[in-house]
This record gives structure tokens, C-alpha cells and sequence, in this order.
């Protein structure tokens, strides 16, 4: 069976957690059905088609008139790359038919803001099977976030609509679709997605140990956050939170960042964190920052602002044994059925409720041993679907 699968950045572009995921579950089925053909599609950095092996896997990357060559871009090109995706006929075109030349028996699509829906209806007008992977609520939001003015949008607004109504027309077309969560999954039936069936499969976190943490005797903690530093993670909400804690139980925290960002946020949470008197450390980005946590930090917070559409931080430190204290938003909330122990929630956007429930983290930290609870990844939602089309396949 040969499958084509295309997302917006393919490695060494791994810039979130939807192209680790990807990665993630087309290796895992390449594992798992070693007779099956995977060829990957993205669209070419350069101005030039090019084709690679990369991990034994075939990826193509196609010429295109997309303004946005990398991932970090400024605001200007973000906006033209907008219209560029309306107007442009020609770059959805030459990938289609550069997959379509591969004859392939199913097109996975993973993100595809990049090159908007021409692409599906070109690949789906000539016979071929497309599954859509949800990642998050891009389809239904303009910044991919539902996001704004500081607070997650209950509505979809004025400047988004046209672009969830487009992705809802061509929803009916998929031959099946996953989405990363149960959050998604409602999210997008209750935002008009009909037509189609939604499995939901998480994304493949390995289990990589199991640590045990005792209670503390001195005041003295350290607290880790992973993740793009923008606004929409809360990074405001964690400082004022630790000032919070500092000055009603006088406990020494130290902070621990790991993440990129854009200069003028990440200078805005310097001076945040030097008013509040917080000893914090900028690592940058780390390729596994877990690793470097696990011996370092008492617990990772994640404060976000916004509705995640999962959340991999949470599942990711409890691989690696580390407990985890998150914000009670979005898909977020479904880590605590993916946890045995060692997550705790506080309300989104509360530095006292963040404070408080810190000091009681420290307080009582007892003998803790987290682990991952088995659950239905991704790999096995996608393999149940392409079980359809091996009939009749040799």
C-alpha cells in the first residue's frame, strides 16, 4: 500500500508538537507494516523542488509562490502569505500533481495552512482516499489559536469566518479524520464539522522511566516551564504566581524556561521576572528538556491561556517522571485520564490559585510515583482507517 502524507514543515522544520506527532506516527507505521510505501510532501523552502532521504523516508519538497519560507516570520508576511493562499491556484496545483504522480493509495493531511483546501479538492477530485489529522482548531481561526485580546475566543469572529466556512464545506470530503483530543473532537462537531467521522488518537508519548519524589525538607524549589514563550502560554500568570508564593510562605524558587520566542516577549518576561525578584533561567531551546529537567526542577507548571488542543508538555514530564502542575483549560484537562498521578489543575489565568495550590504542592509532596496510562494513540486511529483500503491491494 503506498500512502502520501503532507503537512506544512517536515523535518529538520520540526517547530511543534504536530510535527512531532507526525513523525512520530508515519515511523510508527512504517514499523508496523513494513510492505507499506510512505512518501511525504511539504512545500519547498527553496524555490525549487527537491527530494530527500531522510530516516529512510522519502520526502519531496515541491516548488510554490509561498511568501513564508520558514516558520518564524514577521507579521507583514504572515498577512500577505494570508492572501497569497486565497489567490494562488498554481502552488496547490503542482503539489497535487506531484502527489498524484505517486500514485498513492491514500493522502494523509496533517497542517495545512500553508497551502489552504484547492489541495484537497484537486486530490480528492480524481478518486484518492484523504484522511485529515486534527492537530488543533486551525481550520476554524485565522491565527490557529482561537485566541485574542488575552482570553481564548468563544465565538469564531468576524475575520475568521470565512476560513472555518471554507474548511467546513470541504470536511464532508474526507474519507475519515483523527483529531489529537476529546477537546477537538467536540470542539470542531460543535463548531459545524459534520459529514465525516472523527476518531480521536493522542499523540505517542514514549515511556522513558518512572521517578519517585519524596518530601522536601528545605525551602528551596525549582519550578520548570517548556514551550514557546508567547502570550497565549501564561507566562505572566506563573511569574506573578511564584511572587505570590514568595511572599506569603518566603520559599525560595528558583525558575527554570525552556523555549524560544520573539525578542521583545522574551526581554517583557526578563523584566517581569527580575520586579519580581525571581531567579530564572533562560535555556533556550533544548532538544530534550526533559532530560535536563529531570534532575533539576521539583515539578513543570503549564499556565496556559489559552484552549490547548492537548497539551504534550504534562504527558511528556510524566514519561520522564516529572509531576506536572497545569492550567485547567481546553484539552489540557484530559491529561488527568492520561495520568496515574502527579498532575494537579489550577484555574487559567489566576496567579493566586497558582500560588496556592504550589504551596500546597511543596507542602505535602509526598512519596509520588507517575506514570502513563495505556490509551489509543494516533498510529492505531490511522491504521484502522487505512484498514479500508487494503482490500484488493497486493
Amino acid at each position: 500500500m503506498k500512502i502520501a502524507v503532507y503537512n506544512d514543515w517536515w523535518k529538520p522544520d520540526l517547530v511543534g508538537g504536530a510535527e512531532h506527532t507526525s513523525l512520530t506516527a508515519v515511523r510508527e507505521l512504517q514499523t508496523q507494516n513494513p510492505s507499506d510505501r510512505f512518501e511525504v510532501f511539504t512545500y519547498s523552502s527553496a524555490f525549487r523542488s527537491s527530494i530527500a532521504l531522510i530516516d529512510n523516508l522519502s520526502v519531496r519538497r515541491v516548488f510554490n509562490f509561498a511568501l513564508r519560507r520558514k516558520y518564524n516570520a514577521n507579521k507583514a508576511v504572515k498577512l500577505f502569505e494570508k492572501i497569497r493562499i486565497l489567490i494562488d491556484p498554481i502552488s496547490p496545483r503542482l503539489l497535487a500533481r506531484a502527489i498524484l504522480k505517486s500514485q498513492p493509495n491514500v493522502l494523509v493531511i496533517h497542517n495545512m495552512d500553508r497551502v489552504g483546501i484547492k489541495l484537497v479538492k484537486f486530490v480528492a477530485s480524481s478518486g484518492i482516499p484523504v484522511i485529515r489529522v486534527f492537530h488543533d482548531l486551525g481550520d476554524t481561526c485565522m491565527n490557529r489559536k482561537r485566541f485574542k485580546r488575552e482570553s481564548p475566543c468563544k465565538k469564531t469572529c468576524l475575520l475568521c469566518i470565512p476560513k472555518s466556512y471554507q474548511h467546513r464545506r470541504i470536511f464532508s470530503i474526507y474519507d475519515g479524520s483523527v483529531a489529537c483530543s476529546w477537546y477537538v473532537e467536540r470542539k470542531l462537531r460543535s463548531l459545524g464539522f459534520d459529514g465525516s467521522e472523527i476518531s480521536v488518537g493522542y499523540p505517542t508519548i514514549i515511556q522513558q522511566s518512572e521517578s519517585f519524589f519524596t518530601e522536601k525538607k528545605e525551602k528551596s524549589y525549582s519550578i520548570g516551564f517548556v514551550g514557546r514563550l508567547a502570550p497565549e502560554k501564561g507566562l505572566e500568570t506563573l511569574i506573578h504566581g511564584i511572587r505570590i508564593l514568595r511572599q506569603k510562605s518566603q520559599q525560595n524558587v528558583e525558575l527554570v524556561i525552556a523555549g524560544t520566542g520573539s525578542d521583545a516577549y522574551v526581554s517583557k518576561i526578563k523584566n517581569l521576572s527580575d520586579h519580581a525578584e525571581i531567579s530564572t533561567v533562560f535555556t533556550g531551546y533544548l532538544k530534550n528538556p526533559y532530560e535536563y529537567f529531570k534532575n533539576r526542577v521539583d515539578l513543570i507548571v503549564v499556565p496556559s491561556l489559552w484552549e490547548e488542543p492537548l497539551g504534550r508538555v504534562p504527558l511528556e514530564a510524566s514519561s520522564f517522571g516529572i509531576p506536572s502542575l497545569v492550567s485547567e483549560i481546553g484539552g489540557l484537562v484530559e491529561a488527568k485520564d492520561l495520568i496515574s498521578d502527579g498532575v494537579r489543575f489550577f484555574k487559567p489565568g489566576n496567579p493566586d490559585d497558582l500560588a496556592q495550590k504550589l504551596d500546597f504542592f511543596f507542602r505535602t509532596q509526598l512519596v509520588t510515583k507517575t506514570r502513563l496510562i495505556p490509551y489509543k494513540n494516533m498510529t492505531s486511529a490511522l491504521s484502522e482507517i487505512f484498514e479500508r483500503y487494503r482490500v484488493g491491494i497486493e
